[in-house]
């Protein structure tokens, strides 16, 4: 990273030189800035700066980053009549219909309910369960896997777990049976939909354009992919990162997403060097 720092440093260096000798050659005209005293500024300077700075940022974000952003979103969107390759809503569905089967066979039937909405009791915990669920995922976020935080906070799930269970020896396994089998259903179709995305931007105007440039920026490591996600971050840079999560199917993601890592990592063609040369073009490619 302060490579790249460095790098930004020098390029500008170099490019002040190339304006000098190449775009703009001949003699140098005399230049002389008087500075005026320091003062504390007033209220009045302030709030004139501000209003002039808000003006001029106002001008640019109403002409060139929203045109160039109301293309990009076309791009990336359109057309709407793609041609998948799986029927994902009809897939979707029957995902959802094993679900509630699964769910009236292993869980309603044995209390002899027609949903699990029918037993006050057994809806109460799992929404117990659910909620200690939550909590530790939120609170063991980021955690080392050998922490002594973690430890504790793991002890302190299983010593909620054992209450719950021994408050409802009959309803826990049941209850514990109907958290599995949504969450299976959930990651089931959130893979879907992310499929589905994925394969939806690949097949858009963005993705099509991305493939037609990939030869020209296969020399630097790229591939169509990566090409959308430079078309795609032409007006905010800090896009790329969420839309190579919908490229690699990872859903939202951002800079500390562990599933893009993921994603990225065991992808044969996304070496290091090619992580390296991405951000480095990233530095130098829009000056949007």
């Amino acid at each position: 990273m302060f490579s790249i720092y460095v790098l930004g440093i020098l390029l500008a260096v170099v490019m002040a030189r190339v304006f000098r000798s190449v775009l703009f050659p001949g003699e140098a005209e005399p230049f002389v800035m008087e500075l005026s005293p320091y003062r504390v500024p007033t209220v009045q300077s302030v709030l004139m700066h501000m209003w002039e700075r808000s003006v001029l940022y106002l001008k640019k974000a109403g002409t060139i980053i929203l045109a160039v952003s109301i293309l990009v979103w076309f791009l990336v969107n359109y057309p709407n009549d793609v041609a998948y390759s799986k029927d994902y809503q009809s897939l979707m569905t029957q995902t959802e219909a094993a679900f509630s089967q699964q769910v009236e066979e292993e869980v309603t039937k044995p209390l002899n309910i027609g949903a699990v909405e029918d037993n006050p009791d057994l809806q109460f915990l799992i929404a117990d369960l659910t909620t200690v669920n939550e909590e530790f995922e939120k609170q063991t976020e980021g955690l080392a896997a050998d922490s002594q935080e973690l430890t504790a906070l793991t002890a302190a799930k299983d010593n909620k777990l054992h209450e719950l269970e021994a408050a409802n020896p009959e309803l826990f396994p049941l209850a514990t049976r109907y958290l599995e089998l949504k969450g299976g259903v959930d990651d089931q179709i959130d893979t879907l939909k992310k499929e589905e995305a994925g394969e939806k931007l690949a097949k858009s105007y963005a993705g099509q354009l991305g493939k037609f440039i990939e030869p020209v920026i296969k020399p630097l490591g790229f591939d169509w992919r990566t090409g959308i996600g430079l078309i795609s971050a032409f007006t905010a840079k800090e896009v790329l990162v969420s839309t190579m999560g919908t490229i690699y199917n990872v859903g939202d993601a951002d800079e500390g997403s562990v599933a893009l890592q993921q994603a990225l990592s065991s992808d044969d063609g996304f070496r290091p060097l090619t992580a390296y040369a991405l951000m480095v073009f990233v530095l130098i490619y829009a000056l949007v």
